[in-house]
């Protein structure tokens, strides 16, 4: 009798070890990418904030630009950047994953496949096809609601909705809800929630300083470099008649109404009339929180590009062209209480405002001070 017992004692302890042994407790990431050969691969754990990233693992890509980044004690739910030279891949993953696999290619457009991971694969998914213009930003921001992946959801809210923030905000909030839900009391809802509250904070200071903008009050100064270099003011325009403009290149209703600004501003400069314009392009800081600081600067320098793009096809003749490439976080936008674009001030000689959004009724208000 005993010795059966101990047969069975045995078979239990052999049959836990066979077991313990086969469960692959580590976590693997294979790359296979063109153009990197023999280039170090770095694979970081990153946060919604400006926090520096934390190295987890590093390999070398061979010749043809395969390699294996290995994390023994598997990988912690979270948000991950690859670092593959100088390119940055962003992964969403879990503690289930334990093999994840990336082909591709890190010569533009950047375009990846990854097996193992559905978290990535949602993320790749819809900022690869926004990136790659296969979906537009309507069909991103409705696979956001629906996507089933929160934290992938959440890094995606950051980086597309985020850059409008103040027309987007009801949707960051339904993805906020379900990533507390889905990692309640974790570090990236905790951050998440506060980057809300944030952008909350400055939609409720819009409207005051909306309020404080009405027919007949000074117009507020700016002072911002311009497409050209040069420190452009506004109380420097004085004596002249002034439409303030704030607008962007992304902006499909700004760039509809140009024509009209163009074909006003052509028809009384010669009388003293002239724009002012002030472009949203550019990366808010709840935005850029959550791009690596190499990554953010190359966002920064492609919307200044599309920034200057747009004033050049759409005959944009005028000298005046600023922005602080903050996008909402624009101080003068801020100021003058701009909640949609485009927004525009027609201001007097006397740097007083005359109308307000006076766009479709310019010419019939510029001739009443003319």
């Amino acid at each position: 009798m005993k010795k059966n017992i101990y047969l069975l004692l045995l078979c239990a302890i052999f049959s836990a070890s066979f077991i313990a042994c086969n469960l692959k407790k580590g976590f693997e990431l294979k790359g296979a990418l063109k153009n990197s050969a023999n280039i170090e691969a770095v694979l970081e754990r990153a946060e919604f904030t400006n926090v520096e990233p934390v190295a987890v693992a590093k390999a070398t890509a061979d010749a043809n630009g395969n390699f294996t980044l290995k994390l023994e004690e598997g990988a912690k739910t979270g948000i991950y950047r690859l670092k593959v030279g100088a390119k940055m891949v962003f992964f969403v993953l879990n503690e289930s994953e334990k093999e994840v696999k990336l082909d591709g290619d890190i010569a533009p457009p950047f375009d990846f496949k990854v097996t193992g991971s559905a978290g990535t694969d949602a993320y790749f998914k819809t900022l690869g096809g926004l990136s790659n213009q296969k979906i537009d930003l309507a069909a991103a921001k409705a696979e956001i609601s629906t996507c089933p992946q929160p934290l992938a959801a959440a890094l995606l809210s950051l980086q597309i909705l985020g850059n409008d923030y103040l027309n987007t905000l009801p949707q960051m909030k339904e993805v906020g809800e379900k990533l507390t839900k889905s990692m309640p009391g974790s570090s990236y809802a905790k951050d998440y929630a506060e980057i809300l509250s944030k952008m909350q904070a400055q939609v409720n200071a819009q409207p005051a300083a909306k309020a404080s903008i009405t027919v007949g009050s000074m117009a507020p100064d700016i002072s911002l470099d311009g497409l050209d270099g040069k420190k452009h003011t506004l109380s420097d325009l004085k004596g002249k008649i002034v439409l303030l403009d704030f607008w962007a290149s992304w902006c499909g209703p700004c760039r509809r109404e140009n024509p009209r600004v163009v074909e006003v501003y052509k028809k009384y400069k010669d009388r003293g009339f002239t724009v002012f314009s002030v472009s949203l392009d550019g990366v808010d800081a709840r935005t850029a929180a959550s791009f690596p600081d190499e990554m953010l600067n190359q966002q920064i320098e492609s919307s200044r590009q599309l920034w200057k793009d747009a004033v050049k096809k759409d005959g944009l003749v005028w000298e005046h062209h600023v922005s602080d490439l903050k996008k909402w976080d624009c101080a003068p936008a801020v100021a003058y209480g701009v909640q949609s674009i485009p927004s525009t001030f027609l201001i007097g000689k006397d740097g007083k405002v005359v109308a307000i959004n006076p766009r479709e009724r310019l010419e019939e208000e510029l001739k009443k001070i003319l």
